[in-house]
């Protein structure tokens, strides 16, 4: 005896059910079958509306967007949308920057030096170099550093979009907003 698969047995038991109620085994199996695409349906149609979300690219930033809903030209959650976003191929990343990292991380486009004994070293267009890196990753965390202190000089955007988790905004540490704890926006990030 084979052992039959989750599938298989629940197929089976609808069968010996839908013969108990006095159809044929052909006509059992045909309504089987139009059940079977019914659900393969569903879960494909269910698919199609459900959100992929994309992060953005910059180092610790958590605004997402729904790239589903913009390819299929549907609307987005709120604050899910995808205007303003860019799709960046950089060196050591490829993905998509929210419209608040996207200015910075067109004026410090990563580029390898040449390799040397000691490692490699990731330069920017702003002219910073790593350290030499035997491991690319390591020049390229140090490149995201590069980053973050680079955007804290310019002011930075906002961490999340308004009425996101409060806990996840930085501006919104150490208040302690009403429930449902949502951040409020900020008038940097409105303007």
């Amino acid at each position: 005896m084979t052992a039959q698969t989750p599938t298989e047995n629940t197929r089976a038991r609808l069968l010996a059910y839908l013969q108990t109620a006095g159809l044929s085994t052909a006509r059992a199996n045909a309504n089987l079958d139009e059940l079977e695409d019914a659900v393969r349906e569903a879960e494909y149609r269910k698919r199609l509306e459900e959100p992929i979300l994309r992060n953005c690219l910059f180092p610790g930033c958590l605004r997402q967007f729904d790239i589903n809903a913009t390819m299929c030209g549907r609307p987005a959650e709120p604050n899910r949308s995808a205007e303003g976003w860019k799709q960046v191929r950089p060196i050591v990343a490829t993905g998509y920057v929210c419209p608040d990292h996207a200015p910075l991380l067109e004026k410090h486009q990563p580029r390898w030096a040449e390799r040397a004994d000691a490692g490699a070293v990731l330069t920017c267009a702003c002219g910073w170099g790593s350290p030499a890196a035997r491991w690319p990753g390591y020049a390229v965390a140090a490149w995201q550093n590069h980053l973050i202190d680079t955007a804290e000089a310019v002011a930075p955007g906002p961490a999340i979009p308004p009425g996101g988790n409060a806990e996840d905004c930085p501006r919104c540490e150490g208040t302690n907003p009403p429930y449902p704890f949502l951040c409020p926006g900020h008038p940097a990030q409105e303007a």
